[in-house]
């Protein structure tokens, strides 16, 4: 699946690169009648910073219906627990990206849309032992790869002032796969079970959703 994704990835680009390069020539061909108003956004979704995750978002228009937008951010998530004299503190920390090329149903940037998109996620989680007396200490740091792809429906709004709305929803495939390592030699992740009955995986290969909004400036 890592394969498909970085695939996805190229074939986005490609297409971006493809599809730029005739929309100048169209520019040049429609300089009395004008170009599209808009042709660049940036965005972000305010509420991903309440969660940890610092996105940013820029997208480009191609041909009149047609862009090319890129989704890439950083992710860091703290968190403690304490089950009776067992206790941890975690740090999840890494990276997202995602490429995806828009087909609009009206002109580009505006109104509604269909995207097929790849999706890139790596993240290490760090657990620290805190318990308190410790008998066996099972801090351990959990590398996470997210690899998939999918498409989206949605529709972006033009507001005053140049202001843009977007809104969206789809699914997509992923495969996850992890490598765990302990602080402490011989811990397994039965011991690491035994002590932390309510440590679950947040997340697993299959189907997912992706839906949301982003708020931004058109230029």
């Amino acid at each position: 699946m890592k394969k498909v994704s970085i695939l996805l990835c190229a074939v986005i680009l490609g297409l971006g690169i493809q599809e730029a390069s005739a929309f100048h020539y169209k520019k040049k061909r429609r300089k009395k009648g004008g170009a599209p108003e808009f042709q660049n956004a940036v965005k972000i979704n305010p509420i991903d910073f309440a969660f940890g995750r610092y996105h940013g978002i820029y997208e480009r228009a191609l041909t009149d219906k047609t862009s090319i937008q890129l989704l890439a951010g950083y992710i860091r998530q703290t968190g403690d627990q304490t089950i009776f004299d067992n206790s941890y503190e975690n740090v999840n920390s890494g990276f997202i990206l995602i490429p995806e090329y828009r087909y609009y149903f009206g002109e580009a940037l505006s109104k509604f849309y269909v995207a097929p998109y790849a999706r890139v996620r790596m993240v290490s989680d760090k657990l620290t032992d805190t318990s308190d007396p410790i008998d066996i200490d099972v801090s351990r740091t959990e590398k996470v790869n997210n690899f998939g792809g999918g498409a989206i429906f949605g529709g972006q709004f033009l507001l005053a002032n140049g202001i843009t709305l977007d809104m969206f929803l789809g699914g997509h495939y992923k495969v996850r796969n992890s490598t765990i390592t302990y602080e402490t030699e011989g811990v397994t992740d039965e011991d690491f079970s035994d002590k932390f009955l309510d440590f679950k995986i947040r997340d697993k290969s299959g189907l997912g959703l992706r839906l949301g909004f982003t708020l931004g400036y058109a230029f």
